[in-house]
């Protein structure tokens, strides 16, 4: 249906899929016959909003950019209104392959819905396409948003996306899944394989279903509704030929150790010695947690959280989250998020025991904001701000060394840190001055002898200020990552001292239209490059950050890993050993190398 109005298109549309979902059973979206409610002709920015979205209690449609409103296109409505119907039932986690089946069972039931609507024979070439009627003046395979039929197998096509992309391709993925339900319509009767799709979503499906265990339940719902073995068969074949199978994701190429899996994680990781720690957000109530575990004894079973419970909310008082750990032997330092009241929360840096025994105690419990600590032996340091007379100052560098108290390191008002790093007595941040325009450079610190030496960044294409990004010492050598708005990003280096300054990785080769993480030891410097970023082709080949590692003594860099996903918040330990978040099986996990690549 097309009119002048979105409401009358929209209406209409919610009426149809209305009746589609009351023939498999069920009474609205809530399955309680309630409510259901259309926003249109939203804007963005003040101009008409070229998509459309289901937002966890309506639907919300705009505009295409030749005017004609998303709600236009029965299979779009089909698709947002059957979002809701997943969150009241499978309730299936927007991310990475249960994220993807979640966009996988809305193209193919609210396409189910269009075609059913429309009579449109499922012999149609272009019975398959999303989105095909939005633009009247193009042929429907040139406007369609995904195409069911487009032949993508798990095994061969799945994009390993990192969390913040596309949350870990939840629609570059899609079409696997929902292809193969495609072709169980496409080869049974359709109306059974609808009470298929609809009955696994809302009986068998569970928050964490993946790919493989999505087809298990298609089949267990096949079996419930009483299909034979033909049509068994059928379900079978369609997802052998779409590469769901046992074991698919061991089929991409990884060359690294998982430590901790399928996780979201909510910072970088740290390593010391044989221990690493996390900070990852729990899958049911969302708030980050602090793992621990070895890095030789690998296997998410055999991490622990050493964080305390979230007791807080958005509404209640207390902990809500735990983030930005680092570890130095056997003491975990973290950044601890803690409501007192429905308007503030309050972020303390805590430590705790790696071992989980003992309290988790707060550094400096007077209060204020405190954030980004750092651990070396019995040094701890971290940035934030200290109350004085009811007010907040800016951001200072604190430090407490063993059972002393807490110093301020930069109470000069017109000097503000951020980012401190520290290793063998020399504590590396950015070193922002209020009394020289609020320049950005970079502060070396050494508390034995109070010295402070500000090591300046380098020069933008057009001889303007580059400023730091990213921080790191290995206690002799300061390495940064400095960049000028939308210019390339360059890697420097200096001794504390200010001498031996010199670029590491010049601008143009760590092409980094973001900030990149970077990670140094005694011997290497490791950093991410998100050279495929500019080509904005989400393929296997180098389409995601990428981990680079490189002598400090200047050689050049190569790969950390092979892996053909997303490799991201690097960490080195001693020697070549490096941990990193990685996407590339399937998911998201914490992995591990002990020796980099000498070329992919």
């Amino acid at each position: 249906m097309n009119t002048t109005s979105g409401a009358i298109d929209a209406h209409w549309g919610a009426g149809q899929v209305y009746d589609f979902y009351k023939s498999l059973g069920r009474d609205g979206l809530d399955g309680k016959g309630g409510s259901m409610t259309s926003v249109v002709d939203v804007v963005y920015g003040g101009k008409a909003y070229d998509n459309a979205f289901w937002d966890g209690t309506k639907m919300v449609y705009g505009r295409a950019s030749n005017g004609r409103s998303f709600a236009s296109d029965l299979d779009v409505v089909g698709h947002e209104m059957t979002h809701g119907v997943t969150q009241h039932t499978a309730g299936l986690l927007y991310v990475n392959q249960s994220g993807a089946i979640n966009e996988a069972m809305s193209d193919y039931l609210g396409n189910a819905i269009d075609v059913t609507a429309s009579g449109t024979a499922m012999s149609d070439p272009d019975a398959g396409l999303l989105g095909e009627d939005l633009c009247p003046d193009k042929v429907p395979r040139d406007c369609a948003l995904r195409d069911m039929n487009d032949g993508r197998r798990a095994d061969r096509d799945f994009v390993s996306a990192p969390i913040d992309v596309d949350s870990g391709g939840v629609h570059l993925n899609s079409t696997i899944f929902s292809g193969a339900l495609w072709d169980v319509r496409e080869h049974i009767d359709p109306a059974l394989a609808d009470r298929i799709a609809y009955t696994a979503l809302t009986q068998y499906f569970t928050p964490f279903t993946d790919f493989y265990s999505g087809r298990l339940a298609v089949l267990d719902a096949a079996r419930a509704l009483g299909a034979d073995g033909k049509q068994l068969r059928a379900v079978r074949k369609a997802f052998d030929a779409h590469g769901i199978v046992k074991g698919w994701e061991k089929r991409q190429p990884h060359d690294a150790d998982v430590l901790l899996d399928d996780i979201l994680p909510a910072s970088a990781p740290d390593v010391s010695g044989n221990h690493w720690v996390a900070s990852t957000e729990n899958w049911y109530s969302g708030a980050p947690e602090i793992h621990v575990g070895y890095v030789n004894d690998k296997g998410g079973d055999r991490s622990r959280v050493i964080s305390e419970p979230a007791t807080g909310s958005a509404t209640e008082n207390g902990v809500i989250g735990n983030t930005a750990p680092r570890i130095s032997g056997g003491t975990v330092v973290w950044t601890r998020l803690t409501r007192v009241n429905p308007y503030w929360v309050n972020a303390d840096v805590v430590k705790a025991k790696f071992d989980g025994t003992g309290p988790v105690t707060d550094l400096e419990p007077g209060g204020g904001m405190q954030g980004s600590p750092d651990i070396d032996g019995d040094t701890i340091v971290w940035t934030g701000d200290v109350p004085d007379g009811g007010t907040y100052d800016h951001s200072d560098l604190f430090m407490k060394k063993g059972d002393q108290d807490w110093v301020n390191l930069t109470p000069d008002s017109k000097v503000e840190a951020h980012a401190p790093r520290v290793s063998d007595g020399l504590i590396a941040f950015v070193h922002a001055d209020r009394n020289n325009g609020y320049r950005l450079d970079v502060g070396a610190y050494r508390p034995a002898t109070g010295e402070l030496t500000v090591l300046k960044a380098g020069t933008g294409p057009d001889g303007d200020a580059q400023y730091p990004t990213a921080v790191d010492t290995n206690g002799h050598d300061v390495v940064w990552a400095e960049s000028l708005y939308d210019y390339p990003t360059q890697l420097h280096a200096a001794s504390a001292d200010g001498s031996h300054d010199r670029v590491l990785v010049p601008a143009g080769t760590a092409r980094t239209p973001y900030s990149p993480s970077i990670t140094v030891n005694a011997d290497y410097l490791v950093y991410s490059d998100y050279r495929g970023y500019y080509t904005d082709d989400y393929t296997q080949e180098r389409a995601f950050p990428n981990l680079w590692m490189m002598p400090l003594s200047g050689s050049p860099a190569t790969p950390v890993s092979c892996d053909a996903g997303g490799q991201e918040a690097p960490v080195l330990g001693t020697g070549r050993r490096v941990l990193w978040i990685d996407s590339t099986f399937g998911n998201t996990g914490l992995v591990t190398r002990e020796a980099r690549r000498t070329h992919c």
